[in-house]
C-alpha cells in the first residue's frame, strides 16, 4: 500500500509539472526573440469580433473585398498595405507587462491610427503565424496573420515598383 501511495504521488508530481513548464515555455519568449520573429512581411487571415452571447463575426480577405499585408521592419516601422498600395507607417513597440507580450502601434502624434488594419493587445508569434489577441469585454477584434515567404515579398515589392 505503501508503494501505490509513492507511486500515486510521483505520479501527480510529474504531471503538475508538466502544464507548468509548458506554460513557462511559452512564456519565456524574450522580447528580443519575438521581434525578430515578427520582422518580415505578414498577410492578414481573419479578423473576429465576439459579442458574449452570439456568434463571432468573422472577416477574412475573401468577405471583405480586399488584401492586407504588413512588414514589420527591424527599426520598429510597420509599413500597412491595403491590395498592395501603402496605407500607413506606423511605430510599434512590442512590451511584457506581465506574464504575456503585448504589441502597439502609434504614429508620430502618439495616436493609433492602425486601428483601421492593426490590433493592439496580447500577441503571439510563431514562424509563420501571428495572433492578435484584441478582443477583450466586447471590444476590439482578434486577428490572425500567415508569414509570407520571402518570394512572395520580392514579388509584392516588385508589383509596387512597376
Amino acid at each position: 500500500m505503501k508503494k501505490l501511495f509513492t507511486f500515486l504521488f510521483l505520479f501527480a508530481a510529474i504531471f503538475s509539472l508538466k502544464p507548468a513548464m509548458a506554460q513557462s515555455d511559452t512564456s519565456a519568449q524574450n522580447l528580443t526573440e519575438v521581434v525578430k520573429m515578427l520582422n518580415g512581411t505578414w498577410e492578414w487571415t481573419e479578423t473576429s469580433f465576439v459579442t458574449r452571447g452570439s456568434k463571432p463575426n468573422v472577416k477574412t480577405p475573401a468577405s471583405v473585398g480586399y488584401k492586407i499585408t504588413v512588414t514589420f521592419k527591424p527599426d520598429n516601422q510597420a509599413l500597412v498595405f491595403r491590395n498592395g498600395k501603402l496605407v500607413g507607417t506606423y511605430a510599434y513597440t512590442v512590451s511584457k507587462p506581465t506574464d504575456y507580450l503585448v504589441i502597439s502601434f502609434s504614429d508620430a502624434s502618439g495616436n493609433n491610427p492602425a486601428r483601421e488594419f492593426l490590433e493592439e493587445g496580447p500577441l503571439t508569434v510563431s514562424a509563420n503565424q501571428l495572433y492578435i489577441a484584441g478582443g477583450y469585454n466586447d471590444a476590439g477584434s482578434n486577428q490572425t496573420f500567415k508569414k509570407l515567404a520571402p518570394e512572395k515579398t520580392k514579388k509584392i515589392s516588385r508589383k509596387k515598383k512597376n
